[in-house]
């Protein structure tokens, strides 16, 4: 009987241990956690943004046929950016910054107007969003490194580059599918020759960290598509899987992203630590 009260006290000892380091440990798991879903909610905003570049471009290419995503997706980035400040904007500063507001005054500006820019321009005028979107993400990945891990945080400052170059691929190679233009010699054929180029660089610097993962394969062949279109065969294909075959690959690197940045969050709790202990060492009897 005495060795049984003797587990009793030990178990509820341990349960008061487990119940104070997770109450301790709660606002640090708290910010952890945010510190890992706050650039997962920018490279969700950076992906729908380069979206929309591309179907955009379609669109003003001449492919009406894809205005009914463009919409959702234009409404999707609307709703987006103004529920980010309003959730996070207390505890983050960076979402009532200069860089914030310069965003979201780009992003209206281009929300009215976009449809009665030409095709470059509207290109132009998105990327310019983009690469303010993804210096915000740059910036807080530095800002917090210490939390985030330097593998992590090396993750975020060179990957969306890549994503970016494929963007890029996929706007100018929807314009050059709708317009059937097969001269070598116009900014469309010379724009996509210089971002497969950078795609190709791009891959190349992160290709060891990610194992020969699918979606590196699956960018490979990506690639030699452009190239194949570059060589002649615009004519050959059509926009529509050509959309779908970059917007895969693109999703893609988005969702290792996102593997990666969660990884460890699903198992750095003490809570659940100190719980699977006792579970395992201090059955009663």
């Amino acid at each position: 009987m005495v060795e049984g009260i003797l587990v009793a006290v030990g178990i509820v000892a341990l349960a008061t241990l487990i119940w104070a380091v997770a109450r301790a440990s709660r606002p640090r798991f708290a910010q952890r956690q945010q510190t890992v879903e706050i650039p997962l909610v920018l490279l969700n905003l950076v992906q729908d943004l380069q979206l929309h570049r591309g179907l955009s471009g379609a669109v003003l290419a001449g492919q009406t046929d894809l205005n009914g995503e463009l919409d959702a997706c234009g409404h999707k980035l609307e709703r987006s950016l103004y529920a980010l400040a309003d959730q996070y904007g207390e505890r983050q500063p960076i979402f009532k910054s200069p860089q914030w507001r310069t965003v979201l005054g780009r992003w209206e500006s281009l929300r009215n107007n976009w449809r009665e820019l030409d095709f470059h321009t509207n290109l132009l005028v998105h990327s310019e969003l983009v690469t303010g979107l993804t210096g915000i993400l740059r910036s807080f990945a530095a800002d917090h490194a210490d939390r985030l891990g330097a593998d992590r945080s090396q993750m975020l400052a060179t990957w969306p580059t890549l994503i970016e170059h494929l963007g890029m691929l996929r706007g100018l190679g929807m314009c050059l599918l709708s317009s059937r233009d097969e001269d070598p010699a116009t900014p469309v054929h010379a724009s996509l020759a210089d971002y497969l180029q950078r795609a190709r660089q791009a891959l190349a610097t992160i290709a060891d960290t990610v194992n020969d993962h699918p979606t590196l394969v699956t960018s490979e062949r990506a690639l030699r598509r452009v190239a194949w279109l570059l060589d002649g065969n615009a004519g050959r294909y059509h926009t529509y899987p050509f959309y779908e075959e970059m917007t895969a690959v693109i999703d893609g690197w988005y969702r290792l992203i996102s593997t990666r940045m969660l990884a460890e969050c699903r198992n750095r709790s003490a809570r659940e630590r100190l719980a699977t202990y006792a579970r395992i060492h201090l059955k009663p009897g």
